[in-house]
């Protein structure tokens, strides 16, 4: 999946690289769009929610790979797009 960027989450990639880190992932029912140029938030409903530490992996002069682990405690569920946050800053939105 492909991160649409907000403008305030490319204002923070610009000003601090992979040093930005996520704290909270939010995942949605929707599926099959092109998130908006500055995305607010998800299309579909929440199925699930957590706080998270990520911080990210050079992988390119113009990439950055996160990687997002569930607990296995956590119930199954489906998901078509994901919305990604610095504190309460939507960073981007994700979808398949």
């Amino acid at each position: 999946m492909l991160l649409q960027l907000t403008q305030v989450g490319r204002e923070l990639f610009d000003s601090q690289g992979p040093l930005v880190i996520i704290t909270r992932a939010q995942f949605g029912s929707g599926y099959n769009y092109t998130p908006e140029t500055d995305p607010e938030h998800i299309r579909g409903q929440t199925v699930f929610e957590g706080d998270v530490v990520w911080r990210g992996e050079v992988v390119s002069a113009n990439s950055i790979r996160y990687t997002l682990y569930v607990e296995r405690a956590i119930p199954g569920f489906d998901f078509g797009e994901l919305a990604l946050y610095a504190g309460s800053v939507l960073l981007g939105i994700a979808v398949s």
